[in-house]
């Protein structure tokens, strides 16, 4: 009878206390490349159809969910490039609201990627100071980021004024957590603005901070932030590098290569998650503190149907209403402007080595420097140039508006410290036109947002040539409407962003020297200061990226974008022809190297086999 009365006692109980997860087990919630996205933005499923994804108001409410069903027991972290990707962005150096919506979050640890830095050391400054002065700040931990150059005096305050550190402990469910944050080196390289920043050696970074947490601050969980990135070629995957080169990691959360990882990947024992990119997803981890076992993973679809969480939409509606009065109004435009209809998908992605929306934009670039006094009487039309990794957003069937153009062209700053690169003016000659394209079709497959999409100019290719010879003819559109090959030694103007324009510098750097172009000013001077090649609105205002696009579409007719958009307009073509007149016709002064090279290598052989014949038969 008394054992029953227990029975029935602890069935009672059961209904009346909540009972936690097992004592060692933690729930690691993650983001990463958040990008200033705060409002829902259209995306295209699986199944092809068009829906709303994403939202900062809608992140919070499956974030509060998992707290409830989990409490005491969750961590909430962010991998890095918080900013830099929507008009918001344009506030990062005044209010910083991206580290302010993050601390009504509660978010417990925060690294540093390299779009953070798109406004440069002081802007990144400003923006870590605005967030402290509201007292509306997450923690930020960079244990590999140092500023320690002279000229840096300003972000190293900010840094010790804000807080900023290498790690941090989270204590939870009895367990100590400690996280800390790395930016990889590819991101570094990404990272122009931060040019001066001291980058210790992420590995001998994340060894020094494990041994700490481990031995001196007794962590049972240690969480690595890492703004690097996963690659299916293992050889560009740095946070696979990291988890087999650094033991004692137990979990990275890997961002930078917007990666979706619906499973986790296991490398020596630590645990790699990503959860993709503009708040889409909610990364969800459960892992045993003890046993390091992965008990629950699962990435959660940020969508409409989760409701929008009136604190954290109300805050974003008062920065729009900032932004606003900070940008737009100066411009006569509104972020909710509709500025043409559009019948056809557009990705960011290629269609066989061509983009239509590269196209369109790369259009939008050449006709905005033909609104310009320089363009008179020219008589070669302007040559546009897009890089693949300047286009963030694809352009969706039915309304366009100015935030969504934005979108599409949304990182960097100018000179203005307003979000957007402006389009610079640069010129080359006909020889580094050359160079441009072959860079385009020999690179890009390695480099796939080093790829270019051209207006003004098309080309023809063989893959199956020569490294840095493939390309098998080069043509420019001239002002009488004709496509005619370069002048080798006459200079052609080309359009394109301002960082773009100053990462032609470094093209005879990545091809070892191969290819070298130099960027010049119309008198054909090397370019000092791309500053001084900046495209202006007849209002005064830098012309970015953005607003070139929104102004090309503008005066389209029909109010429509264009059928011819809508597909790939051959602007390249590829020939896999293997007969040996097309592998070797044209050859660059690199091929001819080559084939000599191949040829004295050949006739060795041959000499070096005719004297060991003749050797042979003089001992017979």
């Amino acid at each position: 009878m008394y054992k029953k009365r227990l029975q029935i006692l602890f069935f009672w109980c059961s209904f009346c206390i909540h009972i936690p997860l097992p004592a060692q087990e933690i729930t690691i919630l993650f983001t990463h490349d958040l990008h200033s996205m705060f409002v829902p933005h259209r995306v295209q499923n699986a199944a092809g159809a068009l829906a709303m994804q994403g939202g900062y108001a809608a992140l919070f409410t499956a974030i509060q969910q998992v707290r409830e069903q989990y409490p005491g027991q969750t961590v909430l972290v962010d991998a890095g490039d918080f900013s830099s990707g929507s008009f918001f962005y344009t506030l990062f150096p005044t209010d910083c609201a991206e580290l302010q919506l993050m601390a009504l979050m509660h978010y417990d640890a925060v690294t540093l990627g390299n779009h953070d830095f798109d406004f440069g050391t002081d802007g990144l400054a400003k923006a870590l100071m605005a967030a402290k002065r509201t007292g509306n700040r997450p923690p930020v931990v960079a244990a590999n980021t140092h500023p320690l150059h002279p000229s840096l005096s300003r972000m190293a305050t900010a840094f010790d004024d804000y807080g900023v550190t290498e790690y941090t402990i989270v204590e939870r469910n009895g367990k100590r957590i400690g996280i800390f944050g790395l930016i990889g080196d590819e991101a570094v390289r990404n990272a122009p603005a931060a040019a001066a920043v001291t980058f210790e050696n992420r590995f001998d970074a994340a060894a020094r901070i494990v041994k700490k947490l481990r031995n001196d601050e007794k962590a049972d969980l240690v969480v690595c932030l890492s703004h690097s990135g996963t690659n299916a070629l293992k050889k560009y995957s740095e946070d696979e590098q990291l988890a087999e080169k650094v033991p004692g990691i137990d979990v990275i959360v890997s961002g930078h290569t917007h990666t979706l990882l619906f499973e986790p990947l296991l490398v020596n024992q630590t645990a790699i998650v990503s959860a993709g990119c503009y708040a889409e997803y909610l990364g969800v981890l459960t892992i045993n503190a003890d046993t390091k076992k992965l008990a629950h993973y699962h990435l959660t679809a940020i969508n409409s149907a989760w409701p929008e969480d009136k604190r954290i939409a109300d805050k974003i509606d008062w920065f729009s209403e900032k932004l606003h009065t900070a940008y737009f109004d100066s411009l006569g435009r509104h972020m909710n402007d509709t500025v043409v209809s559009n019948d056809y998908l557009l990705p960011a992605e290629a269609v066989d080595d061509e983009s239509p929306l590269g196209n369109l934009i790369a259009d939008a670039f050449s006709a905005a420097y033909n609104k310009q006094p320089a363009a008179t009487g020219a008589t070669t039309m302007p040559i546009g140039v897009v890089p693949r990794g300047n286009i963030r957003d694809n352009l969706y069937p039915g309304e366009v508006t100015e935030e969504q153009l934005f979108n599409v062209l949304s990182i960097g700053v100018g000179d203005d410290r307003k979000a957007g690169y402006p389009l610079v003016c640069v010129y080359l000659t006909g020889k580094e036109l050359w160079d441009l394209c072959e860079l385009d079709a020999s690179c890009a497959p390695l480099l796939p947002d080093a790829q270019l999409y051209f207006s003004g100019l098309r080309y023809s290719c063989n893959p199956r040539r020569l490294f840095c010879n493939k390309v098998t003819e080069v043509l420019v559109k001239e002002a009488d409407g004709a496509c005619r090959p370069p002048a080798a030694t006459a200079l052609y103007p080309v359009v394109s962003s301002l960082y773009a324009a100053r990462m032609l510098n470094t093209v005879k750097k990545l091809t070892y020297g191969i290819l070298s172009l130099t960027p010049k000013d119309a008198q054909g001077q090397p370019v000092q200061d791309y500053l001084q090649q900046v495209i202006y609105t007849p209002e005064g205002f830098e012309l970015k990226e953005w607003l070139a696009l929104s102004d090309y579409l503008h005066t389209l007719g029909g109010k429509k974008i264009p059928a011819k958009y809508a597909a790939p307009e051959k602007r390249k073509n590829s020939s896999h022809s293997a007969a040996i007149g097309e592998l070797l016709k044209r050859p660059n002064a690199f091929a001819l190297l080559v084939y000599s090279g191949a040829m004295i290598l050949f006739a060795a052989i041959v000499f070096c086999a005719i004297l060991c014949i003749r050797k042979i038969f003089s001992r017979q």
